[in-house]
């Protein structure tokens, strides 16, 4: 893409360009699969009231991006309980 920043990666950005949250050491406060040695250079999240739609768009998405992306990590939620159960999976 010639981006600079995009090149570096996301850790290498994380504080200074993409303003996320970093420790006191300077390391980003990112779940941890994430600070692996891969460079990272973006996130899907999916969002959906159930696990069978997340999952379905999910697969929907990698049949788009085909081998353009390589998927380091899934990490799958679990809906609410109580008033909002059903929502935010």
């Amino acid at each position: 893409m010639g981006d600079q920043p995009f090149n570096q990666g996301m850790k290498a950005v994380a504080g200074n360009i993409l303003a996320d949250p970093v420790q006191s050491n300077g390391q980003p406060k990112y779940e941890p699969a994430f600070l692996g040695p891969e460079k990272l250079h973006g996130i899907i999240l999916v969002a959906g009231n159930t696990a069978q739609i997340v999952d379905t768009k999910l697969n929907d998405i990698k049949k788009v991006l085909g081998g353009t992306v390589k998927e380091v990590t899934t990490i799958k939620g679990k809906v609410r309980p109580g008033e909002f159960k059903g929502h935010e999976q």
